[in-house]
Order: C-alpha cells, then sequence, then structure tokens
C-alpha cells in the first residue's frame, strides 16, 4: 500500500507541475491576444478616421463612366 500512495504522489505532483506550466502557457497567450486586439482596434481606428469604411457603398461617389 505504501508503494501506491507513493505512486499517486508522484502522478500528483507531475500532474501540478504540467497544470502550472499549462497555466503560464495560457496566461502568455493571452497577453498577445490582448495586445493584438489593442492594436487591431488602432488600426481600425485610424483606417476609420482616414474615411476608410466602405460598409456603405451609397456614400461612395459612382464610377467615372456613369
Amino acid at each position: 500500500m505504501d508503494s501506491r500512495l507513493v505512486d499517486l504522489e508522484i502522478k500528483l505532483t507531475h500532474q501540478e507541475r504540467l497544470v502550472a506550466t499549462l497555466n503560464d502557457i495560457v496566461t502568455k497567450q493571452q497577453d498577445v491576444i490582448d495586445a493584438l486586439t489593442q492594436r487591431l482596434e488602432r488600426v481600425e481606428g485610424q483606417l476609420l478616421d482616414k474615411g476608410g469604411d466602405r460598409a456603405d457603398p451609397a456614400s461612395e461617389p459612382p464610377p467615372p463612366h456613369y
């Protein structure tokens, strides 16, 4: 029984280390996602400020051949 308990403790230690490692990875990935989201929002804002919003084709002038 003592051997089984030691084996379980070893497995638990490995699992705890794995969970901590995965948590670090997920935290770093979330930081990257947050930074990219902020960058995307800035770029979208810059495009909108420069009149880059092409969502409404009625606001565009007609092509020269009309």
